[in-house]
């Protein structure tokens, strides 16, 4: 692998060469072909196309060759968020989130801009330090019409290396104004907690009320030879929309909310009409396989990037890639349960706390506390020994509540299997559908499968549920009755609990906590469940 170390005591192509795996006469070659290139339009979200060059196989090989001779040299600082690794968008947007005047800026040209004589200079520069000549050499590796291409493999870091200098004046500038600046690519964002008229450095307002970038903000971009592009200059103020890279910040960082109700409409065009439809509407002149793949592909990408703008765990994005997954059963979102089944608070959906006593109950004040959970039909189940209580008596009064629905809703039972531990429910009092219970069911658990126990343990108005994510060590028998012991710490007032897996599936419920982390956590299998509600014919 090229090092900086390496490259420093190379002095012509002849030994230059070897270390890219290359003849010299192939290096040379290379460099002065007018095939390293190919060209193409994509276009713009704004509108219009933007010219790409991407490199050919041989010319990529060498650019990726240098590229960790890059990376050795350039650590990108917190506000550089364009072409990092594990940095995005939403990252680049977080510190503006709430700010009173958010300030947009678009460098013209960007990597036209970045001449070839610039890129050598970063080679004869420190760190690198290189010979005269390697130095022309890895430019030309780099360039192509005299600048650096959109599409190349090492323009991304280069061009955040060569815009380095204007980072740290435009970070000294917005400081001692108060402000956070960041940069993704060509798209640089300043924002503030203070009123516009204190930022005349950044902001300027012309006679008609219309707004121009700052003196001492084109001073630097002249200095560094940028430019910007006028169209894009923009502020927001008060409570208007603010937009950095495309992300609302004015509470949070959110999509826009035309671009929202756009995926959302699709989503429930899917649902109603089939997915096969809707894609021969979007790709009338594409066959049918393709048009359905282009539009599976389409929404799954569009939902994961709203996942990833609004953060993990947030309800609407969940709430949409349960119903595309839904919709169809290929292609599923990587969305992990304990999202789909729960909103940001964690409360879960379809799943409540039970309590259980000799006499009616007036407030949540149970003899026995478990958990129960809404099946796709709207029955209740639970843990059979849940209802038991100390004389060995079936409770005479079940109810169930949660967070959201605080109101005790009494219960009717309606089968129990003591031998099996499962129950199941109605309430008598309020249709349970409207939980759109997210679960269905599966099949038993094998051993090492993944799953997530649910449930309300020691269940206390304000509390929330417990979702323990564990894998099931062993699958076994016991009175004909099929059981797994997983490895989490489940306590008591989560029995009756569904046990589901990554698709939502009820695998089991569960059956037997433990006091302390030397115990072992017991389910039910899911074939206990199915099987005491065909025997007394009710539809889960």
């Amino acid at each position: 692998m090229l090092t900086i170390k390496n490259l420093q005591g190379v002095h012509s192509y002849g030994a230059l060469a070897p270390l890219f795996s290359v003849t010299p006469a192939a290096l040379k070659a290379q460099l002065y072909s007018a095939k390293g290139y190919s060209s193409f339009n994509i276009p713009k979200k704004s509108g219009g196309f933007r010219l790409i060059h991407a490199p050919t196989k041989i010319r990529k090989q060498l650019q990726r060759a240098l590229l960790p001779v890059l990376n050795e040299a350039y650590k990108a600082p917190s506000f550089v968020h364009g072409f990092v690794d594990k940095r995005s968008v939403r990252s680049n947007a977080q510190p503006h989130v709430q700010a009173r005047t958010v300030v947009n800026v678009d460098l013209a040209d960007f990597f036209q801009s970045i001449s070839f004589k610039r890129i050598r200079g970063v080679f004869l520069a420190p760190p690198f330090r290189f010979d005269w000549t390697i130095s022309n050499i890895l430019a030309q590796i780099c360039c192509y019409g005299g600048a650096l291409p959109a599409g190349g493999v090492t323009s991304p870091t280069l061009s955040n290396m060569i815009c380095a200098r204007m980072d740290k004046k435009l970070v000294r500038l917005s400081r001692r104004l108060g402000g956070e600046y960041s940069r993704y690519a060509d798209d640089l964002t300043f924002s503030f907690r203070r009123p516009l008229a204190q930022l005349s450095s950044i902001v300027a307002v012309d006679a008609s009320g219309n707004y121009l970038p700052g003196a001492a903000l084109l001073e630097i971009f002249n200095a560094e030879g940028f430019s910007l592009n006028p169209v894009k200059f923009r502020v927001a103020t008060g409570a208007a929309r603010k937009l950095v890279t495309g992300v609302v910040v004015n509470h949070r960082t959110n999509v826009p909310r035309k671009w929202l109700r756009a995926l959302e409409s699709k989503i429930y065009a899917i649902t109603r009409f089939g997915v096969g439809a809707i894609a021969a509407q979007e790709f009338p002149d594409v066959a049918p396989e393709s048009a359905r793949y282009r539009l599976l592909r389409q929404l799954h990408g569009r939902i994961s990037y709203l996942r990833m703008i609004r953060g993990a765990g947030d309800w609407v994005a969940s709430d949409l890639a349960y119903r595309f997954n839904k919709a169809h059963g290929e292609n599923q979102l990587r969305v992990p349960c304990t999202e789909l089944i729960s909103n940001p608070q964690r409360v879960p959906r379809g799943v409540w706390v039970l309590g259980c006593s000799a006499s009616t109950m007036h407030f949540f004040d149970p003899q026995n506390q478990g958990t129960a959970f809404v099946t796709s039909s709207g029955l209740l189940v639970t843990a059979a020994h849940v209802l038991l209580l100390d004389s060995g008596d079936v409770a005479g009064y079940i109810y169930i509540i949660n967070e959201r629905a605080k109101k005790l809703r009494r219960c009717e039972l309606l089968a129990i299997d003591v031998e099996a531990d499962v129950a199941i429910l109605k309430a008598s009092e309020h249709n349970l559908e409207v939980e759109r219970s997210r679960f269905s069911l599966g099949n038993d658990p094998q051993s090492q499968d993944s799953v997530v126990a649910v449930g309300y343990s020691d269940y206390g108005s304000g509390d929330t549920a417990t979702m323990l994510q564990a894998s099931v060590q062993k699958v076994f028998k016991f009175n004909s009755i099929k059981k797994a012991q997983v490895g989490a710490f489940i306590s008591g007032g989560m029995s009756g609990g569904p046990v589901v897996d990554s698709a939502c599936r009820v695998r089991g419920l569960v059956h037997k906590g433990v006091s302390s982390a030397a115990g072992v956590s017991e389910i039910i299998c899911v074939e206990a469940i199915i099987r005491v509600a065909v025997s007394n014919s009710l539809s889960l």
